[in-house]
């Protein structure tokens, strides 16, 4: 009974010394130099619902539809799915060294052996349960645990941000080939145009009534507008192979052009820089990774200390002699404890290895806090400067409108030519297509804003799409904090 009693005290002091760590934890805070509000927002200081996915409030189905098809069948959302699996599987690898690890142990065996009275051979076995376990007294154990499950963790909000990345890839190649759609359909009218105007210039420039330089003008704007054309075709073909890459070839076999759709237009409420914190996903992630890096330092310092093994074994044997059969219980219990006395300095240098990542870790979180301050700075600035060249150009269009509109009227009284009217209708078409790509451009900062802004609603769509074949998508608890 003397093992057992040897093993008691140090189980109980196991257990009393259960959760003691040498290890103070890192204070993460954001960076002090983080702006209190966007100086870009001017009154969009109202807090978004993070919980409505961004396409939703734009509210246009056809959009919808594209952004959910490809977060339905996205490759990379795929391939990050499984990465989020494997990192999980790790975590509860390094959860299992918490747990006593039982094995059942079966030895048969057959002999024959030499004796007084002739050979013996007779069968023994012995069938016995063993247990280890590695008292955790100093943490080291459960802080590469804690360490495991956060840097799953942030795996998690790594997905989250490729989740809101590919929405806004989809949404941007959505409006592109709206756009691309439109500026054909202008590029088509415009080379009609300026093909009229040649065959008018080179007409009176034939007949002596204009100089050649008019008709050379009216021949070369033709032949770039018509290269303008087989740019745009060119483009929509892109757009269309992009899609059917971003969205697993769902979208593009071929891909039908979507319909005329409205652009969006406004600036949609963008919060406080605080709510970057907690609502971009790539910012939760970098905090995860420094607290990751904080316990990976608190396992490192555990190796200084003992460590101290419980090991156990109890069974029932079957021994064959040559006087017969030997059968019965066996047990037995141990203690070992152990520690380094000289490594040549391998633990130190583990140790600041470890602070050294932390330290890493912790600078990689600030600039990715005030990355997503630039972001939303940014995104407001292209927006303002967007809408400011769309109302620009609008107000251009309906001057050229007026313009065309009169010199028609002074053509119908003969007091204008033909050529003028040409000139005029294309000049028209060409601020138009103008007024398209601007409308565009506006698109993809409404889109960079919200991507900027962050949201909430992407762990529901890794549920709706991926949770049956990725198992649990929701954010582990373990390590957490």
């Amino acid at each position: 009974m003397r093992p057992l009693l040897l093993l008691l005290p140090m189980a109980l002091l196991g257990l009393s010394s259960w959760g003691c760590s040498p290890h103070r934890a890192v204070e993460v805070g954001p960076p002090s130099t983080l702006p209190r509000r966007f100086a870009g927002a001017r009154g969009l200081e109202a807090a978004p619902d993070y919980r409505v996915p961004w396409w939703r409030r734009v509210g246009d189905p056809a959009l919808g539809r594209v952004v959910e098809a490809a977060l339905a069948h996205n490759l990379d959302i795929a391939a990050a799915v499984a990465r989020l699996r494997a990192a999980r599987a790790v975590a509860r690898q390094a959860e299992a060294a918490l747990f006593p690890v039982v094995t059942a142990v079966h030895d048969h065996s057959r002999s024959q052996q030499p004796g007084f009275f002739g050979s013996f051979t007779g069968t023994s076995y012995s069938s016995s349960l063993e247990a280890s376990y590695e008292l955790d007294l100093w943490r080291r154990a459960s802080s590469s645990a804690q360490a495991a499950a956060l840097e799953a963790n942030a795996t998690a909000y790594d997905l989250e941000a490729l989740v809101m990345a590919v929405s806004a890839q989809a949404g941007e190649l959505y409006y592109l080939a709206a756009s691309l759609r439109e500026q054909e359909e202008l590029a088509n009218r415009l080379v009609q145009e300026l093909e009229e105007q040649t065959r008018v210039s080179q007409d009176r420039y034939i007949y002596g009534l204009s100089p050649s330089d008019l008709f050379l003008d009216a021949r070369g704007r033709a032949e770039a507008a018509r290269q303008r054309l087989i740019s745009i075709e060119e483009q929509e073909k892109e757009v269309d192979h992009a899609l059917f890459l971003l969205t697993g070839g769902v979208l593009g076999r071929p891909p039908s052009p979507p319909p005329k759709v409205p652009f969006p237009h406004g600036a949609p409420p963008v919060g406080l820089p605080a709510g970057l914190l907690q609502f971009r996903p790539d910012v939760s992630a970098a905090y995860r990774r420094v607290k990751a890096a904080d316990r990976r330092v608190a396992a490192a310092l555990a190796q200084f200390f003992p460590t101290v093994d419980l090991t156990g074994r109890w069974g029932r044997s079957t021994t064959a002699t040559s006087f017969g059969d030997i059968t019965g219980a066996f047990w037995s219990a141990a203690l070992s404890a152990a520690i380094t006395i000289l490594d040549g300095g391998a633990r130190r240098a583990r140790v600041a290895e470890a602070r050294a990542r932390t330290m890493e870790a912790l600078a990689q979180y600030h600039k990715a806090v005030l990355s997503a301050f630039k972001d939303v700075e940014d995104a407001l600035s292209q927006l303002a400067t967007a809408q400011r060249r769309e109302e620009s150009l609008a107000a251009e269009e309906a001057a050229m409108e007026q313009v065309a509109r009169l010199l028609r009227d002074r053509y119908d009284n003969g007091l204008a030519s033909y050529d003028e009217v040409m000139r005029a209708q294309a000049q028209l078409t060409t601020v138009e297509l103008a007024l398209a790509q601007a409308r565009y451009q506006a698109a993809v900062a409404v889109i960079s804003l919200y991507r900027a802004v962050g949201g909430a609603w992407m762990e529901e769509y890794l549920r709706e799409h991926w949770g049956r074949a990725a198992g649990h998508i929701g954010r582990p608890r373990a390590g957490e904090e």
